[in-house]
């Protein structure tokens, strides 16, 4: 490790304040992260330099080319003949700084360091190997490639959002960086990543064209149906050079307890265009059919891009998720079967001031006292299915006074928490040892029997709540648990929100 760079971050982050340690800790590592990306990124950029031939020329006009959007530079030499050299991209960080550069500099000479792209290691070592050569008068060969992440702007991103056929969700614009990384939730998932399609000269290994594009994933599932979506969106942000007719088409498959039907699959050959959006999808169905069946399955959607002019075409591509989707007949409550991606841990959103505040407030206050299943970092809580074990549970955490138990106020119902349909409940959460941990209780509860100011993870709460908020909170639980399809041993947490 540079500890350099954590001594300089340091520096600028300035005095600690006495008892702010924590917060001061977290913006020291934050700038030794972008001190370290800065510090890749100048050197990436003085490697270039190295690499780049120099020559004196002035600078006569500056102007944003209309198919690449990036910036064209008109130079003339001291023996008075002119070329035209390009920068990279407008939108991207160091193509929007050179070009600002450049007009300030327009009018006057300049030294300039000229970077010739070349092709992709994997093209120039075909055309160094003389595996590529010219037919019928077509002399450029493609291939695609990561591109830069620096191409990921808020207007691309907004443009896509408006043109995705089914809409990405929110977060994956506010976590895209990208990448390709995926980001899920139990329903849905998605991921963006950048792509470079190079067109080169195979007599020469000079690049002669350009198609940059975004690759926008999205899983969609349904909680009632035993389908799910994979969609794949071609995007394209710019290009220039011998691209125009290019094409984009695809499939896809699924793997493990699956099927796809061929007219499940819809990814048609389609025209790249900037003002258009080109994109497939697959419908998978799961194989799932008997009471109690559970299987999962993984999708990947291949497409490939193509132009008619291109000597040799760019190799496919292939989009597959980092997880798999469940599928289940054997969420209770249901006859349907339902899909969800479940590496991701349910949340139930509960809040402070909708239908069931007390109930609200009853489970806030467990979870404050050390109590399970706290989002988004409490250990979570694990779905109970067993009816009999359920009953153990309540009859632990609520006896009935009749009993020996707790007396019910008028209209007030006793509430536990954690929940008797959960593996933490008052009896099963204290299991192997004889005796059931001890409960608590807070002093608004209107029960005498259990102590107060109990804390710690070990236990279980009571509560007296209006007997209508409980009824209502229990069927708000079971259709949350239906809608997630929460099965047995599922781990969940309960979200408390103002």
């Amino acid at each position: 490790m540079d500890y350099s760079l954590v001594i300089a971050a340091a520096q600028a982050a300035g005095p600690c304040p006495l008892g702010e340690e924590p917060a001061w800790g977290r913006r020291v590592h934050a700038l030794t992260v972008d001190l370290h990306l800065i510090a890749q990124q100048a050197a990436q950029d003085i490697d270039r330099l190295e690499s780049a031939s120099r020559f004196v020329a002035f600078l006569e006009e500056v102007e944003i080319e209309e198919s690449s959007r990036r910036g064209l530079l008109t130079l003339r030499s001291p023996a008075g003949d002119t070329e035209h050299i390009r920068t990279e991209q407008q939108e991207t960080d160091r193509g929007r700084d050179l070009i600002e550069r450049a007009r300030g500099l327009q009018g006057r000479w300049v030294l300039v360091f000229r970077y010739n792209e070349k092709a992709s290691d994997k093209l120039q070592a075909e055309i160094d190997a003389g595996q590529l050569t010219p037919e019928s008068g077509k002399t450029e060969a493609a291939c695609i490639q990561p591109g830069s992440e620096s191409t990921i702007t808020a207007r691309r991103m907004s443009e896509l959002a408006a043109r995705a056929p089914v809409a990405m969700p929110d977060y994956c614009f506010d976590l895209a960086t990208g990448n390709g990384a995926w980001y899920y939730t139990r329903t849905d998932a998605c991921s963006i990543s950048v792509w470079t399609l190079d067109v080169t000269d195979i007599r020469t290994g000079e690049l002669t064209g350009q198609i940059m594009y975004l690759q926008a994933d999205l899983i969609y599932t349904g909680y009632d149906t035993p389908h799910w979506a994979h969609q794949v969106v071609i995007d394209k942000s710019g290009g220039w050079g011998n691209i125009n007719g290019t094409t984009v088409s695809g499939g896809g498959s699924c793997a493990g307890d699956c099927t796809l039907a061929a007219g499940d699959k819809d990814f048609p050959v389609q025209t790249i265009t900037e003002t258009g959006t080109t994109y497939g999808d697959i419908l998978p169905k799961s194989t799932v059919l008997g009471v109690g069946d559970i299987g999962e399955g993984r999708t990947t959607v291949t497409y490939r891009l193509a132009n008619t002019s291109w000597v040799s075409q760019p190799s496919g591509v292939a989009s597959t998720p980092s997880f798999d989707v469940r599928c289940d007949n054997a969420t209770p409550g249901t006859a349907k079967i339902g899909c969800v991606i479940s590496d991701y841990d349910a949340v139930d959103v509960v809040s402070l001031t909708g239908t069931n505040p007390d109930y609200a407030r009853h489970v806030q206050a467990a979870q404050a006292s050390g109590l399970p299943g706290a989002y988004p970092d409490g250990e979570p809580l694990y779905r109970l299915t067993d009816t009999a074990l359920r009953n153990r549970n309540g009859d632990t955490a609520c006896p009935q006074a009749s009993s020996g138990g707790y007396p019910r106020p008028w209209k007030y119902s006793c509430d536990e928490y954690p929940f008797r349909s959960t593996w933490q409940g008052a009896f099963t959460g204290s299991l192997p040892q004889p005796a059931p941990y001890p409960g608590r209780t807070f002093n608004w509860c209107q029960i005498s029997a259990l102590p107060q100011n109990v804390t710690g993870p070990n236990g279980w709460s009571a509560c007296m709540i209006p007997a209508s908020q409980n009824s209502s909170a229990g069927s708000l639980l079971n259709r949350f648990y239906i809608k997630n399809r929460v099965i047995e041993r599922d781990a969940f947490r309960v979200w408390i929100v103002a």
